[in-house]
């Protein structure tokens, strides 16, 4: 497992448990940092919320999990800047599915 995952200038360091923008620091809660891990992990990629529910919650219903998994990306967007249409990191489906959007691609 690699300990830095990074992605068009957002950089997430696991061990350390640190996220940088374009080399500002990022203050994520574990909860965030869980569904950009994963989020990391899979970039280019469509997650499922489902999918991102079972990794940061693995013992919840994912019914209950559901409205959770969008503030928190919501909260991520905030975050790092990515509040405005087109997104330019994060992007979510109407099928309720989430990915980080390759611009390079």
């Amino acid at each position: 497992m690699k300990d830095v995952l990074s992605f068009n200038g957002l950089y997430l360091y696991r061990r350390s448990h640190r996220c940088f923008l374009n080399g500002e620091a990022i203050r994520l809660t574990d909860t965030e940092f869980a569904i950009l891990e994963t989020l990391l992990e899979n970039a280019g990629q469509t997650v499922s919320v489902k999918e991102l529910a079972r990794y940061v919650w693995p013992n919840e219903e994912f019914v209950q999990c559901n409205d959770a998994i969008s503030v928190h990306v919501h909260h991520i967007r905030k975050k790092i800047n990515d509040t405005q249409k087109p997104y330019n990191y994060v992007k979510t489906t109407w099928e309720l599915d989430i990915e980080l959007i390759d611009h390079l691609k």
